[in-house]
């Protein structure tokens, strides 16, 4: 997939919600997303996506093994975690090459999930992280589970 074209695809998912999930280290965020643009190579560092989020909450995986159960989220007051950054040169599957023909690529289109809306999920191999995009029209987290600051990002969000 051409950048330009991944671009427009992720443009798509602002006003919609990402799940970053990392099954080793088991965490899990998950936050609103404001905006998505794409950052230049600069710096020895190559193009690269950053979202930002308006308010972003926390939990960790409990369990030996997947599935994990998912403990009460937690919400995050820091603004360095109100950026999420992803490289948009990890290594894509070539269908061509037959040693990498089962590869998946890092970004996949994994259709409509219950709530509606069509999914995006990125796969990071060098992090373990797997981040799922929901559109704005997709899966809403349950406000109710969660413990939110009383002057967090999130009371800051909805109060616009």
């Amino acid at each position: 997939m051409e950048i330009s074209e991944l671009k427009s695809r992720m443009a798509r998912y602002a006003g919609g919600e990402v799940e970053v999930q990392n099954s080793s280290e088991r965490y899990c965020y998950r936050g609103h997303i404001v905006s998505i643009e794409l950052v230049e190579a600069s710096g020895g560092y190559g193009p690269r996506f950053s979202v930002t989020l308006a308010w972003q909450v926390y939990t960790p995986m409990v369990g030996p093994r997947l599935p994990y159960h998912i403990e009460r989220w937690q919400e995050i007051d820091d603004p360095d975690k109100l950026v999420y950054n992803i490289d948009v040169t990890l290594p894509f599957a070539d269908e061509s090459a037959p040693d990498r023909s089962t590869e998946k690529p890092p970004f996949q289109n994994i259709g409509p999930s219950p709530e509606g809306g069509d999914r995006l999920l990125m796969t990071n191999p060098y992090t373990g992280e797997v981040a799922t995009f929901f559109p704005p029209d997709g899966s809403k987290l349950d406000v109710d589970g969660v413990d939110w600051l009383p002057d967090g990002p999130y009371s800051r969000f909805a109060q616009r």
